[in-house]
């Protein structure tokens, strides 16, 4: 004994009690409950029967047939087969003749240029004005060269 006092007996603590004491109260609860939980039918249920054809009775063996077989005749086309040579899709040639250029290269047609030598033509007749905003339509009206200073302040700084 290097100390003056006794030294403390080992006390195991377990580690997981809390889970186990979880456990055990939800063992309990669940032992007093009477039935399953409540549910409602609420769910959509079909307005048919699963299966309609469905037949409870067994069916009878299947009845074999001991017929004659016949003798298979090859396969004979009934038209003869299309002319060799190019696509017959519709078409009388087996290949377009070519044709002359049907293609002209346009001619660039001058610019409409004004005596100033400009291209940009404005629209004759009237044209819109800006709209001003609701906003500053109030404003106008509510603040003016008298009362400016007693208007409150919108900002907040």
């Amino acid at each position: 004994d290097v100390t003056l006092s006794k030294l403390h007996s080992y006390s195991a603590d377990p580690y997981e009690r809390a889970k186990e004491m979880r456990k055990k109260e939800l063992a309990a609860h669940r032992s007093m409950l009477k039935g399953g939980s409540f549910r409602l039918n609420l769910h959509p249920n079909d307005f048919f029967d699963g299966n309609p054809y469905k037949f409870d009775k067994p069916l009878p063996p299947v009845k074999k047939s001991e017929g004659s077989k016949k003798a298979v005749a090859p396969f004979k086309p009934s038209s003869p087969a299309k002319q060799m040579g190019g696509m017959k899709s519709g078409t009388f040639d087996t290949y377009p003749s070519h044709s002359a250029d049907a293609y002209v290269v346009k001619k660039p047609k001058p610019t409409t240029t004004n005596k100033e030598g400009k291209i940009f033509h404005p629209t004759p007749g009237p044209k819109s004005m800006p709209v001003k905003s609701i906003l500053s339509a109030n404003v106008a009206k509510g603040v003016n060269s008298l009362n400016y200073m007693s208007v409150p302040s919108v900002m907040a700084y």
